[in-house]
């Protein structure tokens, strides 16, 4: 074998590690998600479909419960939430059975949250709310979270 194909093959061997760790570092530096869990829940059904079109998928103030609440004619009374220290996620379906799937955080602050439900299809629609740890969130599902005021007393409904 020739000296140059000896120093080719050195090349080659070496531009693949040099890939190798690099590829690897890239996938190490990736995103770390957590899993969390819900605090508080609450379910059930509106038999008008027609009020389902919220576009809600997160409540961030107690004004903004309130008006979904009595929009959406919830009979259980309305709970009081803490939206200093918490925030309120919305999932709504038409499957007889809806919960809340994959609720993770990343270390960069993104909330991400999907839903499950059974394919039976019920008139109405069925809906989920739960309250997480609003702690170091700062965008949900991808969409940024409104500005916190402690006296905030505004509608923020996230869309």
């Amino acid at each position: 074998m020739s000296h140059n194909h000896v120093i080719g093959w050195m090349l080659l061997v070496l531009l693949a590690a040099a890939a190798l760790v690099a590829f690897v570092a890239s996938s190490a530096g990736g995103t770390e998600e957590r899993e969390i869990a819900t605090i508080n829940f609450w379910h059930g059904s509106v038999a008008d479909e027609s009020f389902r079109d919220q576009g809600v998928d997160f409540l961030t103030n107690q004004r903004a419960l309130e008006e979904l609440w009595l929009a959406w004619g919830i009979e259980e009374p309305l709970p009081l939430i803490d939206f200093n220290t918490e925030i309120a996620l919305v999932i709504t379906g038409n499957g007889s059975i809806l919960r809340f799937s994959g609720v993770t955080v990343s270390d960069h602050g993104d909330l991400v949250f999907g839903r499950t439900e059974s394919l039976d299809l019920v008139p109405g629609f069925r809906y989920a709310l739960g309250t997480v740890k609003r702690a170091g969130i700062r965008t949900i599902n991808g969409k940024d979270m409104p500005r916190h005021e402690i006296l905030d007393t505004s509608v923020s409904i996230g869309r």
